[in-house]
């Protein structure tokens, strides 16, 4: 039996979904919990008769013979992929998605869109040290002497001891339209394309307009309010002053949103 199709406008192209966010989700908005698979039974049944009249010398009768045949099956259907969309409408009519950035608050869930670039730092750390010659001779003049090469050299292994040290996790920059920038790290079994793959046919941005659901975490430090005072002289504030730095060097930009995603998707018109 041919499969039915459903008159659609637009389909998404997922790159990441976190699914345990969604199920957590679904199972707050919907009374039935997650929908795991869906399960339609068809049945057809014909009816088949006949009649006639036999006659005898001694007997006269009517005969009748009346068969029947049913034809049913079973199809079984994979639910899980509807769960992204049931998410997203739920929270929809529930009023629990909002597009306005420049008015969030830490905990809210924000619908956001624009253009993105990943830094995929495993990568960065298998290619730096085989690489790191290629470097030299590109950022180096080509009359450079030896102890030229060798501070690039020198400049670029120090580097390399940092790379090496950095959290493993996918980094994702997104920038609206409107200017306003969102940071997020991604998590590898989240990813629906590997972001090896991505890296290696893109670069650093991936073409086209995505759109992230996730929980606001963090605001650009001139919107927070919700800093601790920490005494410059003690132990704690002089770590606090060096994670920051940290922060600022390989982790969130101090003008951006920090977003944990729920969804990443873009949409497919026809």
């Amino acid at each position: 039996m041919a499969q039915e199709f459903q008159s659609i406008d637009s389909l998404f192209d997922f790159l990441y979904l976190d699914r345990g966010r969604l199920s957590a989700i679904m199972a707050q908005v919907f009374d039935d919990g997650v929908l795991l698979h869906s399960k339609k039974t068809e049945s057809n049944s014909d009816q088949l008769s006949s009649d006639g009249e036999a006659s005898l010398h001694f007997l006269k009768g009517k005969l009748a013979n009346t068969s029947a045949n049913t034809v049913s099956q079973e199809l079984q259907f994979d639910a899980s992929w509807t769960l992204p969309l049931n998410v997203l409408d739920g929270l929809s009519e529930h009023g629990f998605i909002s597009e306005d950035l420049a008015g969030s608050r830490i905990g809210q869930l924000r619908l956001v869109k624009g253009v993105v670039s990943i830094l995929d730092i495993t990568m960065l750390k298998k290619l730096w040290n085989p690489m790191q010659e290629f470097f030299v001779n590109q950022l180096t003049p080509p009359n450079a002497n030896s102890k030229a090469k060798g501070a690039a050299r020198s400049q670029f292994k120090s580097m390399g001891h940092v790379i090496n040290e950095l959290p493993v996790a996918p980094q994702m920059h997104l920038q609206e339209a409107s200017g306003l920038k969102v940071w997020m790290t991604l998590k590898s079994d989240c990813m629906v394309i590997n972001s090896d793959e991505l890296a290696l046919k893109h670069g650093g941005s991936v073409p086209g307009d995505w759109h992230v659901l996730g929980v606001i975490d963090a605001l650009p430090e001139v919107q927070s309010s919700t800093q601790v005072e920490i005494d410059d002289d003690s132990m704690l504030g002089a770590m606090s002053g060096m994670l920051n730095a940290i922060r600022e060097f390989v982790g969130r930009p101090s003008d951006s949103y920090g977003i944990t995603p729920i969804l990443i998707f873009r949409k497919i018109e026809k």
